[in-house]
C-alpha cells in the first residue's frame, strides 16, 4: 500500500541517498555523470523538444498555459537547499504545484528544506486537466520524458485532486490511483509503479 501522508503534519521517513561507486576516484565519477547528464539532456530535448533553463532542467509552456518542468539528476546526484522560504516547498515540490518522482521516497528529498530533483527525475506541473472525454485535456506524461517511470508523488494544492492513469488504447485508460490535494505518498505500490501515463486533476 502507498504510504499518504498529509503535507501540513511532520513526517518521519527513511530516505534513499545515492552513493559514490566504491574503487572510483569522486573526481572521475562525478566528470562521467556530468558527461552522461548532458547526453540525457539533449535526448529530452531531441525527442520531446521544450527549452532547457538550467543544466539539468527542461521546461514547457503547453497550450492553454501552464509549466511543465522536468529536472534530471545532477552530476552527485544530492538536493539543494532551498534558497526562499522552506515552507513553500513540500519534499522539494512548490507550494501550489503537482509533483512525481522517479523513485521512491521523493527521490531522497527531505520533508522541508530541501528541492529537486534528488536522485532521480523530477516531474512538476502548474496547470490542472479536468476533461479526460478529448484527447489533449489531460497531462500525457510521455511527452515530457516522463512515461512510466512515477514511484512516488506530491500533490501541493489546496483543492485539486489529480488522477493518474495508465493506458489501454486510446481513449480507454485504467486508473492507477488518486493524488488529493495536500498530500504526497513516498511509493505508489508495486501494482502501480512505473505504469503512469498521463495525469488529470479537477477541483475537488
Amino acid at each position: 500500500m502507498a504510504r499518504r501522508v498529509s503535507l501540513v503534519m511532520t513526517v518521519t521517513m527513511t530516505l534513499s541517498v545515492g552513493m559514490i561507486t566504491p574503487g572510483l576516484a569522486w573526481s572521475d565519477t562525478h566528470e562521467r555523470t556530468e558527461q552522461a547528464l548532458a547526453a540525457e539532456i539533449d535526448q529530452v530535448l531531441r525527442e520531446h523538444g521544450g527549452t532547457k533553463t538550467a543544466p539539468n532542467e527542461i521546461t514547457w509552456h503547453p497550450e492553454g498555459a501552464g509549466t511543465v518542468v522536468l529536472s534530471l539528476p545532477t552530476a552527485s546526484g544530492t538536493p539543494s537547499p532551498v534558497k526562499d522560504d522552506p515552507a513553500r516547498y513540500a519534499y522539494g515540490c512548490p507550494v501550489n504545484w503537482y509533483c512525481l518522482y522517479e523513485n521512491k521516497n521523493f527521490n531522497g528529498l527531505k520533508a522541508a528544506g530541501e528541492t529537486g530533483p534528488g536522485a532521480g527525475r523530477l516531474l512538476k506541473w502548474s496547470r490542472f486537466y479536468c476533461d479526460t472525454g478529448a484527447k489533449g485535456r489531460y497531462l500525457e506524461l510521455g511527452d515530457y520524458g516522463f512515461r512510466d517511470r512515477a514511484s512516488s508523488w506530491v500533490n501541493a494544492t489546496s483543492d485539486r485532486f489529480v488522477g493518474v492513469g495508465n493506458w489501454r488504447a486510446f481513449p480507454k485508460f485504467d486508473t492507477l490511483w488518486y493524488m488529493n490535494p495536500n498530500s504526497a505518498a513516498g511509493y505508489v505500490g508495486d501494482t502501480n509503479d512505473d505504469k503512469a501515463d498521463l495525469v488529470w486533476s479537477c477541483t475537488h
